[in-house]
């Protein structure tokens, strides 16, 4: 249900973006079990990705897509150029995002562009929710604020060309795993199926092109 669901929000985020991806070159960036690479590869793009965890890179083996566009270090791509990076809830996770643009960087060329999606510090939604904010997770390491993104990637010849309002397809299972992780208590998730609703608690989505 999660892979689904993923499938259907970047699905609707292209068609927003009038964003067509056959034929391109893809990299996308912490991509969990693989479910978006295996949408890139139905729109007719050619999926490559970086995922730091081994069962999540042998899922997306299992998904079919190749061994060897698969990688947990970006430095094993190198010689290759990217149309096109994604990072769909990822960016928040690196612990060193300016080594990560300088490796970008080598892969990349003027005209790639880059569709970066993540909850930002600045939001509404955090100064209202406070500590119930859902994204605030041991494992986001760095919130950045619409203009601190922007000039982060300033600084490695990245433009902010858009910014968007990414509403995502989410299961109400997902929502009840992330009131027991902000509770301690189990809500029960019985009777909630493949149901899915649109959410978005303080996302942006941006589009840098590189210059």
């Amino acid at each position: 249900m999660v892979a689904r669901c993923k499938q259907i929000t970047l699905r609707a985020w292209l068609r927003r973006l009038n964003a067509p991806i056959t034929g391109q070159t893809v990299l996308e960036i912490g991509f969990g079990g693989g479910a978006t690479l295996e949408l890139v590869q139905t729109l007719g793009g050619i999926a490559h990705g970086m995922e730091p965890v081994p069962a999540n890179r042998a899922a997306a083996v299992g998904l079919g897509i190749p061994a060897d566009q698969i990688t947990g270090d970006l430095a094993n791509f190198g010689g290759k150029r990217f149309d096109l990076a994604i990072y769909l809830d990822s960016f928040e996770h690196l612990l060193e995002p300016r080594e990560h643009l300088t490796a970008l960087s080598t892969l990349t060329a003027p005209a790639s562009r880059a569709l970066v999606v993540l909850p930002v510090a600045d939001c509404f939604s955090r100064r209202l929710m406070g500590r119930w904010w859902p994204h605030d997770l041991d494992d986001h390491w760095i919130f950045y604020s619409r203009q601190g993104l922007t000039k982060l990637w300033q600084d490695f010849g990245w433009q902010c060309t858009g910014v968007f309002f990414p509403w995502k397809f989410i299961s109400l299972r997902t929502v009840a795993q992330h009131w027991q992780i902000k509770t301690h208590r189990p809500m029960p998730t019985f009777g909630f199926g493949d149901v899915g609703i649109w959410l978005n608690f303080g996302e942006r989505g941006f589009i840098f092109d590189r210059r």
